[in-house]
């Protein structure tokens, strides 16, 4: 029996950088992350995970995509850390055309198992993560409904119109 209130989906040991990187920013989100030698910058693990997905997103937006080259000429700078994670964060994977097709592939072979009114009819990928006990899945990974359909809603009318 184990003893913990850490979701055992958290007590997994991630099995890549990126994974661990999600798992510390979930699991950390008010302690501090990175700090500067003497301590004039720093940030914690939840302004971290939000600074490398912003730069995902730019480079995305570039056309960089999984399999691709990123070479930064870094200073040693936290700046640094965050652009080889964003390199292979989940919104960079999100907008890759064979990650999309291979989705589409998965969502055709389930259609063809389901009656019509169970089919999925609609779908979009989105470039982030939904963390059991985040603002999206309970800690047993059950949808929260209302947050989901208000944090969403521009993203849910765009596909029905």
């Amino acid at each position: 029996m184990v003893s913990s209130t850490i979701p055992a989906v958290l007590r997994v040991r991630p099995d890549t950088m990126r994974a661990a990187f999600q798992a510390n920013v979930a699991r950390y989100a008010d302690a501090l992350a990175l700090r500067t030698f003497g301590g004039e910058q720093t940030i914690t693990w939840r302004e971290y995970g939000a600074r490398v997905r912003s730069i995902a997103t730019g480079l995305a937006a570039i056309g960089i995509r999984p399999g691709g080259t990123v070479a930064p000429m870094p200073t040693n700078r936290p700046e640094f850390h965050r652009m080889g994670l964003a390199a292979t964060s989940h919104v960079a994977l999100s907008a890759a055309p064979d990650v999309l097709a291979e989705i589409e592939r998965g969502v055709t072979a389930a259609n063809g198992k389901l009656s019509p009114a169970e089919q999925i009819k609609k779908s979009v990928v989105l470039g982030e993560v939904w963390e059991p006990g985040g603002d999206c899945l309970t800690a047993t990974g059950k949808l929260r409904r209302a947050p989901i359909a208000s944090r969403y809603t521009d993203t849910i009318e765009a596909m029905y119109t």
